[in-house]
C-alpha cells in the first residue's frame, strides 16, 4: 500500500537528483512518485487525515516549484557557458585569421 511520506522522501530525493545533475533518476524517481500518488488516492477511503493529506500535497508543490528553479537555473548557466565558449572560439577563430 502506497504512502504519502514514500511519495515526501522520493521528493526529497528528486532535489538532490537535481543538485547532482542525474537527470535520469530525476525523472525515473518524478515517474515513480507519481505511480504512488495515483495509488494513493485511488484508495477510498484514504489512509491518513485531511490535514496530513493536505500537509504532503503542500510540501511536493512547493518543492517541485523550487526544483523547477533550480533546472531553469542550471539550465540557463549552461546556455551562458555554450555562448561564452562559442564567443571564445569566435575570438580565437578571428586571431587565427589575422595571423
Amino acid at each position: 500500500m502506497p504512502t504519502l511520506s514514500e511519495a515526501i522522501d522520493l521528493t526529497k530525493s528528486i532535489e538532490l537528483y537535481i543538485i547532482e545533475e542525474q537527470w535520469d533518476k530525476v525523472v525515473e524517481v518524478t515517474v515513480k512518485r507519481q505511480k504512488i500518488l495515483e495509488n494513493y488516492f485511488s484508495q477510498k477511503p484514504l489512509a491518513d487525515s485531511d490535514e496530513k493529506v493536505a500537509e504532503a500535497i503542500n510540501f511536493i508543490l512547493e518543492s517541485d516549484k523550487t526544483n523547477k528553479r533550480k533546472i531553469d537555473d542550471l539550465k540557463s548557466d549552461e546556455v551562458k557557458d555554450a555562448l561564452n565558449l562559442k564567443r571564445q572560439f569566435n575570438v580565437a577563430n578571428a586571431y587565427a585569421k589575422n595571423e
